[in-house]
């Protein structure tokens, strides 16, 4: 006699139907699981004896096969351990009232029969509704995370005992007595952080602050060059406060990639905020990336739909640098291992900051003692693709005494906020039917659609790329920006002040345009 009982995984990001069949049948006692199963799910058949013994269950002295299928492809992980009970108890006769087509066990199991909670819990609750399932079975510790699926019934176990009760109700009682899993009130999308840093506490750099929110507002990448101690860092710090809340669908995409790596718990099971990691030029390329023998996210996934910071960016390694031109060109990032090979989002705002030389000075030279080719060398760790892939560079100069000293406040974070989400509202009405939401992703075939210019304006902007010398890729991303500083701005069309203030965003002369 065969049971089925249907389990999920993850790869990369998305879940993945994985069919858990048992067979009992007369011969010499024993347990074999086959599928192309890891060291970890092949010692599942030890661990599940052992909790179901301890729960008050004793499987037959027989042979019993175990199947995890599709057969052809590597399974890893204990989060099939309570499937493979199902279907153990199953082929017993003991789930009368259990119906495998209707629901999705996930979960792994400790020797005293508690279920213990699981990776990627999201991702496959979120595949289980898009397959048809009408209840996913999962830990207890992971429901309020698998919650934010809606409408399909999320089943919290605690324990193998608990399980096995319910596998033994008629339908009619399973509800009653195991209820679907309700958040216990509030808003799964209140924001229970701290405040964010205020971008009132910085005085001055108005021309700074206003191209940090211009590339906020439309999701744009964003450099700042200048001397050491002019407020980068600082205004780089206060750029999560100004970014819009994340919408539902990019709740779901940034949760699911935490859950994927392992960094989701019962207090934190959702991500509310957008997220910002300002890794140390240290890190190694697979911490940025991903990599690693199970091919996990890096920074640049774990940023998504948030900020990736980096500070000092010229002091990182030129070929960890490198490896950013695939996410900042497609919005994702493919890392291939011996046996994998995942592709995970990347859709990430990169905010970078730099000194302009080893010193920090140029070209101020009555203070900068660097030679030109010292400064040459310094500013081509920043090759030309991702120099090119940057959509505003700005200067931040040293500020006056006198202005210091004044202490003038300029826009509080709120106040930049209001406008960054007027923006942000024009642009999500502007692309409602599109895939995308932000001017930083309309692509070059869709330029004439969302970025018309009549022929002065053409004609100006064609004019400003013959000047800069720059590439195709530069081009579009100056119109991008214009479009939304003109969006910013509250202005319908895009007009030659807008391309103006975008073609001042480029590189500065001393870096090549």
């Amino acid at each position: 006699m065969v049971y089925k009982v249907y389990s999920g995984r993850v790869g990369g990001v998305f879940g993945d139907l994985i069919t858990v069949e048992v067979d009992v049948s007369a011969g010499l006692p024993g347990t074999e699981i086959i599928g192309l199963a890891g060291s970890d799910v092949k010692e599942a058949k030890d661990r599940v004896r052992v909790a179901l013994r301890n729960s008050g269950v004793n499987l037959p002295a027989m042979r019993i096969v175990i199947n995890l299928s599709p057969a052809d492809e590597h399974k890893e992980g204990a989060g099939f351990d309570l499937a493979i009970a199902a279907a153990l108890l199953g082929v017993m006769g003991k789930n009368e009232f259990f119906a495998p087509e209707e629901a999705l066990v996930v979960g792994a199991l400790s020797l005293d029969g508690k279920i213990l909670p699981v990776s990627g819990v999201l991702p496959i609750v979120r595949f289980a509704k898009e397959r048809g399932f009408k209840r996913v079975i999962v830990p207890k510790v992971n429901a309020k995370e698998a919650s934010l699926i809606r409408d399909i019934d999320i089943i919290p176990m605690d324990t193998l005992s608990d399980f096995i009760t319910y596998l033994s109700l008629p339908f009619g009682e399973k509800k009653a007595a195991f209820p679907p899993f309700k958040s216990d009130g509030g808003d799964p999308f209140e924001n229970t952080e701290g405040e964010a840093l205020d971008f009132s506490d910085v005085s001055g750099q108005d021309t700074v602050k206003r191209a940090a929110a211009i590339a906020a507002a439309g999701m744009h990448h964003l450099l700042m060059i200048g001397p050491p101690g002019t407020g980068k860092s600082l205004i780089a710090k206060r750029i999560p406060g100004i970014l819009p809340p994340l919408t539902y669908e990019e709740c779901l995409e940034v949760t699911s990639v935490y859950s994927v790596s392992g960094k989701l718990n019962g207090k934190t099971p959702f991500m509310t905020r957008r997220p910002f990691f300002g890794p140390h030029h240290t890190a190694s390329p697979q911490a940025i990336v991903g990599g690693g023998g199970d091919a996990r996210p890096g920074l640049v996934s774990l940023s998504h739909r948030g900020i990736l910071f980096l500070d000092e960016m010229t002091e990182f390694k030129k070929e960890t640098l490198d490896m950013l031109r695939q996410p900042l060109e497609d919005g994702e990032i493919t890392v291939s291992r011996a046996k994998k090979t995942y592709t995970y989002p990347a859709k990430f705002m990169l905010v970078a900051a730099m000194n302009p030389c080893p010193c920090g000075y140029y070209p101020d030279r009555n203070r900068c003692m660097c030679t030109d080719g010292q400064v040459s060398k310094y500013l081509s760790k920043i090759s030309g693709p991702i120099a090119d892939r940057i959509d505003i560079c700005v200067e931040v100069s040293r500020m006056d005494l006198k202005e210091i000293a004044g202490g003038k406040k300029g826009l509080s974070s709120a106040e930049i906020a209001a406008n960054v989400a007027r923006a942000v509202k024009i642009q999500g009405n502007r692309f409602a039917k599109e895939t995308f939401k932000y001017n930083s992703l309309i692509p070059s075939s869709k330029m004439e659609k969302y970025v018309p210019l009549s022929d002065g304006e053409r004609d100006y902007a064609y004019s400003v790329y013959e000047s800069l010398k720059m590439s195709t890729r530069a081009f579009y991303k100056m119109l991008r920006v214009a479009r939304t500083i003109a969006d910013f701005d509250g202005d319908a069309k895009v007009t030659k002040k807008h391309i103006a203030e975008a073609s001042c965003y480029r590189f500065p002369e001393y870096m090549g345009g």
